[in-house]
């Protein structure tokens, strides 16, 4: 169980239902008492050094760590575009700021990340207390968008993914952003040719209007001074440093897990990439992308030079040969220089980075440490990690896709792998340019085991583990389906404003699909507890007696 594995604390409480099943398996000695004293004690220790530190009348300076979160805001974001240098913004310039998003920014994840924060920055306002001469429009009105764009030096245009989009509990079924987004966009693009969008969102999203925006910033999800960060960009005020922590495809079926997840009604779904997910994938299949992983535009240039590499040691010299003070990510990355027929592994791994901040025309030399796990790969069947002996190319760039200088190193092989026996014409060595289609018997060799069934036979019984979306064709479990969405739905609908509550019907519609049973025992408080769970869980698969006798004891 959980407590073995070091789990101490349970979040959210389950009113005493796994409390009972940790005394029971103490008492039975499938759980020992010394594991479960060793979790109290941990829990036990945070509660008092938490309380000596509320004794203590611990007080932090708000405005110091708001003015932290700002430049954090700012330093994580990504300038993805800057055609004609349009970025930063002339002082004093008369823009039109256009989207909800400039007013009220998503600043924070959805769910179990939700915090409170001590206040929130508006971009909008932000841009106003730097001086510059802002309007607005919050963008549902397309002949407002044209006609305050086409008034103004620039338009920037606020837009991105909401809460319903991205979130935990559920697959993104597409890269699209919603369309009034797109079509705000393009209304003040063709209004006014210095059009600027800045992304809030915190995954990749499809960009079919590219071509119309002269400047595009991801400002990710910043925080809660996620608006002055963007003023501070926008204005030159702050030097865009930020790289990208993903590939962002041109479509979806770029993507290599196209097409297997999202499924509605499985019960299981299999990560076929294995090791090729983001740079890894789309380097081995030669794919185009919209923007590479690692990539970060900056209103200054830098150089790179003088790398040396040897076994324990990369060093390179970094050089701002630009006009203005910024910060350069510089990244390392560690290829094979022949392949094998025996392991399968990335074109290139990243197995480095340092991040200089340098001032106009001056230069710095980076150091990277490197050790034998630099070059090696882990072999699950050993359960250890091991070198392929072998020539190796040290690759110093400033994305995946712009390597700038290269170097060669001879690793000598270290320790023991046991290799499976995979097909040498396995689509793991050959990985193909169109689409990523994985056999069933390529993915069982290296999985060492027959795929487990993806949906629930019908003649299957319930168990606690079955989900909502599982219980939707039997009729007791429609009824526990309706009652838990519209009681999640209430709960959820009471704090949020009119705008939002389309966003969480969506967003919780499909949670709520993938929920097992017993999370709702788990969330109940007490009101169904496990037995009577069971109890229902028997009803539905036509043990009446047996169903009844739970739900009516004591």
């Amino acid at each position: 169980m959980g407590l073995d594995a070091g789990l101490d604390l349970e979040m959210p409480g389950s009113s005493g239902e796994n409390d009972k099943k940790i005394a029971e398996a103490v008492n039975s000695g499938f759980l020992s008492i010394e594991t479960l004293d060793l979790a109290a004690r941990r829990v036990v220790e945070l509660i008092l050094k938490s309380q000596e530190e509320k004794e203590a009348d611990y007080k932090y300076n708000a405005e110091a760590h708001h003015a932290l979160a700002r430049r954090a805001a700012a330093e994580s974001a990504v300038l993805l575009k800057n055609d004609g240098s349009i970025l930063p913004l002339k002082g004093g310039a008369k823009v039109a700021v256009i989207g909800l998003f400039a007013k009220t920014p998503r600043y924070q994840g959805s769910g179990s990340s939700n915090i409170t924060p001590s206040r929130i920055d508006s971009p909008y306002e932000e841009l106003v207390k730097l001086g510059f001469n802002a309007s607005y429009a919050d963008g549902t009105d397309l002949s407002e968008v044209k006609m305050l764009a086409a008034q103004s030096d620039a338009a920037v245009i606020f837009a991105g993914l909401p809460d319903a989009y991205e979130s935990e509990g559920f697959d993104r079924n597409t890269l699209s952003m919603p369309q009034s987004h797109i079509q705000m966009i393009e209304a003040a693009a063709s209004a006014n040719p210095n059009a600027i969008v800045v992304l809030i969102a915190r995954s990749p999203i499809a960009l079919p209007w590219a071509e119309k925006a002269k400047a595009i910033l991801l400002a990710y999800l910043g925080g809660q001074a996620v608006g002055g960060g963007i003023a501070d960009l926008l204005s030159g005020k702050l030097n865009p440093c930020g790289k990208l922590a993903e590939s962002w495809p041109l479509s979806i079926e770029d993507t290599p897990c196209f097409g297997r997840f999202a499924t509605p009604d499985a019960i299981s779904e299999e990560y076929r990439e294995s090791i090729f997910v983001g740079y890894r994938y789309y380097d081995a299949a030669k794919k185009p992308l919209a923007y590479p992983f690692g990539y970060g535009l900056s209103y200054t240039r830098f150089s790179y030079s003088d790398l040396s590499v040897n076994l324990n040691e990369a060093s390179v010299r970094v050089t701002n040969y630009g006009n203005k003070a910024g910060a350069e990510i510089t990244q390392l990355y560690v290829k094979k220089a022949e392949g094998s027929k025996e392991i399968f592994r990335p074109e290139k791994e990243l197995k480095g980075f340092e991040k200089a901040f340098l001032q106009s025309g001056e230069s710095k030399t980076l150091k990277f440490p490197l050790d034998s796990r630099s070059f090696a790969f882990y072999s699950q069947a050993s359960g250890n990690w091991a070198v392929e002996g072998g020539r190796y190319e040290i690759l110093i760039g400033s994305s995946s896709r712009d390597i700038k200088l290269s170097a060669e190193v001879e690793a000598p092989a270290a320790g023991d792998a046991i290799l499976p026996k995979l097909n040498p014409e396995s689509v793991y060595f050959n990985i193909p340019e169109g689409s990523f289609e994985v056999s069933d018997r390529d993915f069982e060799e290296i999985l060492g085991d027959k795929i487990p069934p993806r949906h629930r036979s019908a003649r299957e019984p319930y168990t606690v583990n079955s989900t909502i979306g599982d219980i939707k064709d039997n009729f007791i479990g429609r009824i526990i389906g309706s009652a838990v969405k519209k009681q999640i739905g209430k709960m959820l609908s009471e704090n949020a404003d009119d705008g939002g509550k389309e966003s969480i019907n969506l967003m919780f519609g499909a949670m709520i699909a993938g929920m097992p049973l017993r999370s709702i025992s788990m969330m109940s408080g007490g009101a169904l507890p496990r037995k009577r769970l069971e109890g229902i869980v028997d009803l539905m698969n036509h043990k009446f007696l047996k169903g009844l006798g739970k739900l009516l004891a004591k």
